[in-house]
């Protein structure tokens, strides 16, 4: 995840969408691409097959393709974690209190070793662990977030400590 604005009142983040979907957006667009040029070219069965065709790769788009935002907010003592998709909007917000931590998540791909930034709540309704993205990536950018996001939690700490 990328950060956006670190503030001392506000840390946001952002997901890039993932480099193995852009094979499938390609493919959704060169096959509706070749199935329009066939229909203006007059070839009707080619071109509604491209079409048809393009429902493969654009399955994968509309399935895989998503944005994941983070949120804290101190101000407003919220952490809200949204995911844009094809699919819809989601939004879930927790109290800023709850959050513990940020940890890294790691998976072995062969010989490629993914991960993900995951929060963990312990208090509240929602409490335990909640990934900020669906999916393990390569980018060792999970490692910045989760440090950056206990940096910032840290300084609540040693703000609460000195008062």
């Amino acid at each position: 995840m990328k950060i956006v604005r670190n503030t001392p009142e506000e840390l946001a983040l952002r997901s890039s969408i993932p480099v193995s979907t852009i094979w499938p957006i390609a493919g959704f667009l060169v096959f509706v691409a070749a199935g329009v040029l066939a229909l203006f070219q007059g070839n009707a069965v080619e071109g509604i097959s491209c079409i048809i065709l393009s429902a493969v790769p654009g399955y994968f788009v509309w399935r895989d393709v998503r944005l994941d935002f983070a949120r804290l907010n101190r101000s407003e003592d919220v952490l809200e974690i949204r995911r844009l998709s094809l699919r819809g909007h989601e939004r879930v917000r927790h109290p800023l209190g709850d959050l513990s931590h940020a940890f890294v998540d790691q998976l072995q791909w062969g010989k490629e070793r993914r991960s993900r930034v995951v929060l963990y709540l312990d208090r509240g309704m929602d409490e335990g662990q909640h990934p900020l993205i669906s999916h393990h990536m390569i980018a060792t950018r999970a490692h910045i977030a989760a440090a950056t996001i206990n940096a910032w939690l840290g300084d609540v700490d040693t703000r609460e400590r000195q008062a």
